[in-house]
């Protein structure tokens, strides 16, 4: 699909020591791709299609429906997912093909901690984050084509990708009024009305003002997305990937206090 125009690349380095990282991307709050930062995890060599069909195919999974590789959300409840197993999901994505549209895998997306333990050890958090006051971790598997629509997150992100191939479009918290963003009492109260790859310039016309960020990740490529930024996900090819979100301070108490509300209103989190 075609970008944005003049969307900037976004730096990529080897991952620094924490203080150094703390002070040279989390503070200022600067996208960055860190190129080793997941080589010594043993998901980094473990993790495969095969690996999880042979070992973990009988592991209960949430699994986003998607419609034209879209994630398909609900006027009510956000995001609209299906309980499977992780050998069917993945079944499903196998037919699907290098070039499908992932309309019959959808996007499977469940927090590590429902996985087992050891599962849960071969991708352990990130140095980054271990001392945060709140954190969360998902694993993502993606059909080629599967997109994730503009949105953005109250807490810091790491997403590594450790097969396959996904793209990221990025918009910073000062572009905000450019990205036209939904209500607060909306399914999806942190999402987008923009979709940057098909821009509507007639009905969006501020997206044009717009300074969008992209970064393409490989296998052991983990991009750091700084809390309030926009971010546009796509799989160029079958994907397999983890995130670990963290926050610290008033910060971990607005995250957890934003969850909550998503819990009492039944929305997707």
């Amino acid at each position: 699909m075609p970008l944005a125009p003049c969307a900037a690349e976004i730096p990529r380095r080897a991952a620094p020591p924490a203080p150094e990282f703390e002070r040279a991307w989390v503070r200022p709050a600067r996208p960055v791709v860190l190129t080793d930062m997941a080589s010594s995890w043993p998901a980094r060599a473990g993790w495969s299609f095969d690996s999880f069909t042979n070992d973990h195919r009988d592991v209960r999974v949430n699994v986003a429906r998607t419609r034209g590789g879209a994630v398909v959300t609900d006027p009510d409840q956000g995001v609209v997912g299906d309980a499977m197993t992780l050998g069917g999901f993945l079944a499903s994505l196998g037919a699907i093909g290098a070039g499908g549209s992932g309309d019959s895998a959808g996007y499977l997306m469940v927090r590590l901690e429902e996985l087992p333990p050891a599962l849960q050890r071969e991708a352990p958090l990130p140095v980054y984050c271990e001392r945060a006051g709140w954190r969360a971790s998902k694993l993502w598997i993606s059909a080629p084509g599967t997109t994730s629509a503009l949105h953005f997150d109250l807490a810091d992100n790491l997403h590594t990708v450790l097969a396959g191939r996904k793209r990221f479009l990025l918009y910073s918290p000062a572009d905000r009024a450019c990205v036209y963003p939904r209500g607060l009492w909306s399914s999806i109260p942190n999402g987008a009305q923009v979709d940057p790859e098909a821009p509507d310039y007639a009905r969006f016309p501020r997206l044009a003002r717009a300074h969008p960020f992209v970064a393409e990740l490989g296998p052991g490529d983990t991009l750091f997305i700084p809390r309030g930024f926009w971010h546009h996900v796509r799989s160029i090819e079958a994907s397999i990937s983890v995130n670990a979100w963290w926050a610290r301070g008033a910060r971990a108490a607005l995250v957890r206090a934003a969850d909550m509300i998503k819990r009492i209103r039944g929305i997707s989190r």
